[in-house]
C-alpha cells in the first residue's frame, strides 16, 4: 500500500465509525411532541385596545387550585397567529403546570381578533399587548 493511501484509509474508517451508531439506531431521532389545543383547559376572552377602539380575543389558561395566580400575556411574533400553534402551547402548558396563568391573546386580525395586522406598525402592536396587560390586571385571581 503506498503511503498517500494511509491518511485517506485512517479517514473512512473514523468517518466508518462515526456512521455505524446510526446506521444501527433503530430508535431514530427524539420527536416534539406538542400539546393539542383540545387537551388544554382554557376560556376564550375578549377585550378592547381603547387606543383604536379595536376588539381583541384570546385564550386564558388558569392552573387548578385557588388562586391568586401569577399571570403572564404571551405576545405573538412576527407573522399571524394561530391557536393551535404547538411551540406557544407547550410554553402555555409548562407555565400552567407550575401555577401560572397564561394570556394568549390572538394577533389583530388572526383568528377571533379584529383588525389588520399586515401594515400595523409597531405602536399598534405595542398597544395591543398592552391591552393584554390591562385584562390581567382587571381580573382578581391574578397578582401582578
Amino acid at each position: 500500500m503506498r503511503k498517500r493511501n494511509i491518511p485517506l484509509l485512517a479517514v473512512l474508517i473514523f468517518v466508518a465509525i462515526l456512521l455505524l451508531p446510526l446506521i444501527f439506531n433503530k430508535k431514530g431521532a427524539p420527536h416534539f411532541e406538542a400539546p393539542r389545543l383540545s387537551d388544554i383547559d382554557y376560556s376564550e376572552v375578549f377585550f378592547t385596545n381603547e387606543t383604536n377602539n379595536l376588539k381583541l380575543a384570546g385564550l386564558l389558561m388558569v392552573p387548578e387550585g385557588e388562586g391568586p395566580f401569577p399571570a403572564v400575556a404571551i405576545i405573538q411574533g412576527s407573522g399571524p397567529s394561530f391557536r393551535e400553534n404547538g411551540w406557544y402551547l407547550s410554553i402555555v402548558e409548562h407555565l400552567q403546570d407550575n401555577g401560572i396563568a397564561v394570556l394568549l391573546p390572538d394577533k389583530r386580525g388572526c383568528e377571533k381578533s379584529e383588525g389588520e395586522w399586515i401594515g400595523a406598525n409597531f405602536d399598534e402592536l405595542a398597544n395591543d399587548a398592552i391591552s393584554a396587560i390591562e385584562f390581567i390586571k382587571t381580573q382578581d385571581r391574578f397578582e401582578y
